[in-house]
């Protein structure tokens, strides 16, 4: 067929393909599985499906914001192996994010390969690292679909398909509340500024109409502005009530659950489970003051060249493009880039302050906005930018276009390749060593086959995937938090309890029989009459007066005694 024709076939399956195949590589090779957010989404989306498995696990059956991502996936944990369903539904989630990426920027760099290249050095800024914690590519769960979902909006908003475009951004709310609807707010303000700017232009140009239409006419040699197709000066109001209503009917089934979990606590109880929430159990990803420097000088960095790229290239300066030009899908997309980044400079305004954090003035409604992770767009979006800026650059520095596709296939390949072969922490869940992951795996196998199913179990702290693997209820996890203030309050009751008997000034790293530290039969009665559990799975470290029923080199398994029936 014809160029035209060729480039088409090109667009519309080559580059989204390759683009899918890229993300699954680098899920693959960077991450384990299962992830460490895999276990606890699967485990929880089966739970959704069969309540009866598992019942009574404390954390399976506390409140949950995602309930619309386990209706709609729980039926493939349920169905196959854990694994299994792990492996496909990764190729799900990445395949929608490689749809919905590829449709975004084929609008905003004129390269048929340009999503499939901005991707690979996207990727490489990925594996250097992040701001607070967030990553997209890497096992499945809920945000990941609402990446994907949230990309594919805007490309249809940039093309002028607003109701589309609603339903899809809602979808996104309904998978991940917290990525949907921050992509939507931010979406809608890089929207209405360009709506306001356009507006302010055409009130200096001579209409379209003239006298007859109650117009004013054109001077001679004047060239009339016809008004652009999509995102018109006075939108069709039935339109934007389409896309509303779309946006509400799409959005409203994951936005009710996550809103009752916020529901339901006294506000003392909200103000400690808040507490807990933002500068203990989650300030990696919540507090900017627990952040890395390295990492706020990388990404202090990316913003350099974010506006220094901006300012040299000067694509948003006014008036904008006509839509439909990707320089008017360019100035949207900076414009979305920019309200992300003015929401994690409120994170930052909100985080700073003394420390501990009691002092703070204002401390309740700054925790609020904080546990709404006010960085995570941010910490995608701005290396997207900075990949977008340095492939544009590249493209418009290369004259001949047989040079500029080798220049571009062998630089964003050679980062690819970098991203691929970057020390990778993700295949070390819980921080263990690829020897102590066996040991681990195996120790776990064994209480699949050789406990009762009723068991309930304490696993370390540093514990991986122990659901996952043994399919045994927790007592509790570290790793696995609920999201609602009497559960955060609960889950933090818990594991006091346990750290009062296993602490760390009780390991014996001695390794000689009846050591003086071991945990006595007593202690053990006395630990399953308060807690119900039943089993312990613990480093070798820790001594016991009793014997274990399992043992390898680095773990042990343990029956608690019953109470004595003189003692009840």
């Amino acid at each position: 067929g014809s160029r035209p024709e060729r480039v088409a076939v090109y667009r519309s399956w080559l580059i989204p393909v390759s683009t899918w195949i890229s993300l699954i590589l680098f899920s693959f090779v960077r991450t384990v599985v299962p992830g460490q957010n895999e276990s606890h989404y699967l485990t929880r989306a089966r739970h959704f499906w069969d309540p009866a498995w598992l019942a009574g696990d404390f954390f399976l059956e506390s409140s949950s914001p995602h309930a619309f991502f386990y209706a709609v996936f729980g039926w493939i944990p349920l169905l196959l192996p854990f694994d299994t369903a792990a492996i496909l539904g990764r190729c799900l989630a990445l395949a929608v994010v490689a749809w919905g990426w590829c449709r975004l920027f084929s609008r905003l760099h004129p390269a048929p390969a340009a999503p499939l290249w901005i991707c690979w050095c996207w990727l490489l800024l990925a594996a250097i690292g992040n701001l607070s914690g967030e990553w997209l590519v890497g096992g499945v769960e809920s945000k990941v679909f609402s990446w994907g979902l949230a990309f594919a909006a805007a490309s249809f908003l940039l093309d002028g398909r607003t109701v589309i475009a609603a339903l899809l951004g809602g979808l996104a709310v309904s998978f991940h509340p917290v990525v949907g609807g921050w992509a939507a707010l931010c979406a809608a303000a890089a929207t209405g500024l360009i709506w306001c700017d356009e507006w302010r232009i055409r009130q200096r140009q001579p209409a379209v109409a003239g006298p007859s239409a109650g117009g004013v006419a054109l001077p001679a040699g004047t060239t009339p502005i016809a008004p652009p197709p999509g995102f018109p000066v006075q939108p069709d109001r039935r339109v934007l009530l389409s896309a509303a209503v779309a946006f509400l009917c799409a959005a409203v089934p994951g936005l009710w659950p996550a809103v009752r979990t916020l529901q339901g606590a006294a506000p003392a109880e909200q103000f400690q489970g808040d507490f807990l929430q933002v500068f203990h159990r989650l300030a990696h990803h919540l507090d900017p003051l627990a952040f890395s420097s390295t990492a706020w000088f990388a990404y202090l960095g990316m913003f350099a060249v974010w506006v220094f790229g901006l300012v040299a290239a000067r694509w948003l300066r006014p008036p904008w493009p006509a839509i439909g030009d990707p320089g008017y899908a360019t100035a949207w997309f900076h414009g979305f880039i920019a309200a992300a980044l003015l929401l994690a400079f409120a994170g930052v305004l909100a985080g700073i302050g003394p420390r501990p954090p009691h002092a703070m003035p204002g401390l309740a409604w700054r925790m609020k906005f904080l546990k709404l992770y006010p960085f995570r767009l941010a910490d995608i979006l701005l290396p997207a930018a900075v990949s977008l800026l340095f492939c544009r650059l590249l493209w418009n520095l290369v004259s001949l276009r047989s040079h500029r596709v080798l220049a571009m296939n062998s630089l964003c390949s050679l980062a690819l390749l970098t991203a691929l072969l970057l020390p990778a922490p993700d295949r070390r869940p819980g921080g263990l060593s690829p020897a102590a992951q066996r040991e681990w795996i195996t120790a776990c196998r064994w209480i699949e086959k050789h406990t009762p199913e009723d068991a309930l179990f304490y696993a370390p702290n540093d514990a991986w995937g122990f659901k996952w693997w043994t399919e045994r209820r927790e007592f509790v996890s570290y790793k696995d938090t609920p999201q609602g203030a009497r559960g955060l309050l609960e889950w933090n009751r818990r594991l006091n309890r346990i750290n009062r008997l296993i602490s760390e000034d009780r390991m014996d790293t001695s390794g000689k029989p009846h050591s003086p530290l071991a945990f006595t039969r007593s202690e053990l009665q006395a630990l399953r009459a308060e807690t119900g559990i039943t089993h312990l799975l613990v480093w070798w470290v820790w001594p016991f007066s009793i014997e274990p029923i399992y043992s390898n080199r680095l773990f042990r398994v343990y029956a608690l005694p019953a109470p004595d029936p003189a003692s009840d």
